[in-house]
This record gives C-alpha cells, structure tokens and sequence, in this order.
C-alpha cells in the first residue's frame, strides 16, 4: 500500500491508503473500517481486490490509529458528520486520480453506519455500497446508551472512556459462544485474527463519551 494523509473535518491529519492495481483498475473500492481500530488491518482483503482487478482506497477515521489526537474522541462537537465528511472527501480526491472508474464503498461495522448515513447525503454517482457487520439497535438501548453518554459529558466526563455505554451496547457480543477465550472471541472465528486484534495498541480502546454521544 501506499500510504499519506489528509485533513478530516476535525482539524486532525489522517492517514490514507491506496492499493493500486499494476493497471487500469476494473473499479474503485473505498473502506470504512469499523470501531476501534484503522485501515492498516484491512491490507488482506485490499491485496485481494487488487488480485480482482480493483484499486483499493481507505484512511483511518478521526479518533482513531496512531495519529490520533485521542484514541476514541472525534471531536468537540459533529465528530459523526465529521466522518462522513471525511469519507467524501477521499472519495473526491480517488475520483479524480480515477476518472470514470466504477467506484464503490465497503463500509465494515461501525464503518458501515457511516457509510448507511453518508448515502442519505452523497449517494449520487456511486456504481454500488456493500454493508459488513452492519446490525440495529432498540431504540431504548440507543436512547439508555445515549442518555448515559450525556451525563458523562455534562459531568465533565466527556473525554473520558464511557466503559458504561461500551458495556450497554456490546455487553451481547460473546453470547452464543462455547467457552470464548478472550472479550472479543465474537470478532472472527479465526484464532489469528483475534490475538492480532488484541496485540495491537491502536485497536480495542473504549470510546469516549463524548463520541457516542455524537454516533
């Protein structure tokens, strides 16, 4: 990959990925990646894309990755309007190097719920979205998360990890599984992929308050 940055809506300078193909690229494929960790973890599956014929595009979202100002803080305030601001502005920027190329975004998890809000706004002129882990919540879990979140916040607790809210909303994740080993068995079947997950000091962090406040 060839990796660089660019400035987020948040004033922070991100990194940003790009996987090119030795030639045209049949399309364009833009990743979202998901909560708690950064587009370095998605090398595998852009490599594979590339294989395909893809170009392959990405960046590591505001409050995340060893760039981050702090892990699991967007912003002060709009941190979500933030990323999906984000998310548009490397797409412009990949247009442009790819002009009249099939572009398409791959939203992860949490990604895919900035990429499900970035489609109410920018959907035109994308040739396809796919969706991976994406889910739903009950409206009074989001609202119990939420009003946890803001009291935190009015408390003085805004950049603080909200392990309250994090317990609220994935508390269910392990459930099914015999045994599990670690908090984040749920993340993949292959034992690899978890310890990797684990090792890594960019990955797994609790979000602040104020950040799912914003979500």
């Amino acid at each position: 990959a060839v990796y660089g940055t660019f400035m987020s809506a948040t004033g922070e300078a991100l990194e940003k990925a790009l996987w090119p193909t030795q030639g045209a690229p049949r399309g364009v494929v833009q990743f979202v990646h998901g909560m708690a960790e950064h587009i370095r973890r998605y090398d595998a599956a852009a490599q594979a894309l590339n294989a395909a014929g893809y170009a392959v595009v990405g960046h590591t979202h505001a409050g995340h990755g060893e760039k981050a100002r702090q892990l699991g803080y967007f912003a002060d305030k709009d941190g979500w309007d933030a990323l999906i601001s984000d998310v548009h502005a490397l797409r412009l920027e990949t247009q442009k190097a790819y002009p009249g190329v099939p572009y398409v975004l791959l939203g992860h998890s949490m990604g895919s719920f900035v990429v499900r809000g970035y489609c109410l706004k920018y959907e035109k002129g994308l040739s396809g979205v796919a969706l991976s882990g994406t889910g739903h919540f009950e409206r009074p879990v989001v609202a119990a998360g939420r009003a946890v979140a803001r009291l935190q916040c009015a408390f003085g607790g805004a950049r603080k990890p909200a392990k309250l809210v994090e317990k609220l909303s994935s508390s269910g994740y392990n459930q099914g599984y015999e045994d599990p080993q670690t908090p984040f068995d749920w993340l993949s079947r292959d034992r690899e992929v978890v310890a990797a997950y684990i090792a890594d000091p960019y990955c797994g962090f609790t979000f602040t308050a104020r950040a799912y406040d914003d979500m």
